[in-house]
């Protein structure tokens, strides 16, 4: 494995006042994910005095410290993939909504001012979905 820590130590360095640097640029950089490399960031700030020698005061060598327990508390999912998020129809229009019973899914109650109720009214006679003539 090539041993860039000085490149790791600089870009941090550089970006410390930034949260870190962003996902693209540590990608494009060093071909790591942001987890994966604040990970090796964090394995290189275990050892103070290799951090030092690449001219990396105390100081800043705690500010990294805190940025790669920030970032890596973002990526909990690094084993596995991320939760699933499930999507959910926004109310819109002032519709009201119902719970269905077999699902979480919510949809929208037809009432007597229901466009479809109004149309099955005029065009066949009925009185929305009771089928009854008028």
């Amino acid at each position: 494995m090539l041993d860039n820590t000085a490149a790791i130590l600089a870009f941090a360095t550089k970006w410390r006042h930034w949260g870190g640097g962003p996902t693209e640029d540590i990608f494009v950089e060093f071909g790591l994910t942001a987890p994966q490399y604040f990970e090796r960031l964090h394995q290189l700030l275990r050892n103070r005095n290799r951090v030092a020698a690449h001219g990396v005061s105390p100081i800043v060598h705690d500010q990294l410290r805190a940025i790669c327990e920030a970032r890596l508390a973002r990526h909990p999912w690094e084993q596995g993939p991320p939760p699933r998020q499930v999507a959910r129809p926004e109310n819109s229009g002032g519709v009201k909504m119902a719970r269905s019973e077999t699902t979480s899914a919510s949809l929208p109650m037809r009432s007597s001012s229901d466009p479809q109720s109004e149309f099955d009214r005029i065009e066949h006679g009925t009185d929305g979905d009771q089928n009854l003539p008028r």
